[in-house]
């Protein structure tokens, strides 16, 4: 690089190192956390369980192999779990409500009813 040239940041989502594949993956959980707010706490906890599982499984296959017999069983027992948790953890859907906005109605239905 000459001296005349300015090295201009490098804004990719690109991991550069280890601290950078870290804090990327900080501020992805975190941002899962802030979005799924409007959920309760066990569906929040299922999804970033079922996150953390999913990394940790990956992370562990990678220093082997991920075709061995134990990370393949890992995994089959990782999903078994999540399959058998997911009715625990599953949302009602909230009521629709007069004046919510939860569907839409054509105004000639709307007036015909309201006769």
């Amino acid at each position: 690089m000459s001296a005349t040239q300015q090295q201009r940041a490098d804004w990719s989502l690109k991991p550069r190192g280890t601290v950078s594949a870290a804090a990327q993956g900080a501020l992805g959980l975190v941002g899962t956390a802030l979005t799924g707010s409007q959920h309760p706490p066990r569906a929040l906890g299922y999804r970033l369980g079922c996150w953390l599982g999913a990394g940790g499984w990956l992370t562990w296959s990678w220093t082997a192999t991920p075709w061995a017999q134990a990370a393949l069983a890992t995994l089959g027992l990782g999903t078994l779990a999540a399959g058998l948790l997911a009715p625990w953890a599953r949302t009602a859907p909230p009521a629709d409500t007069p004046g919510s906005g939860g569907g839409l109605v054509v105004r000639r239905h709307v007036t015909l009813a309201a006769e």
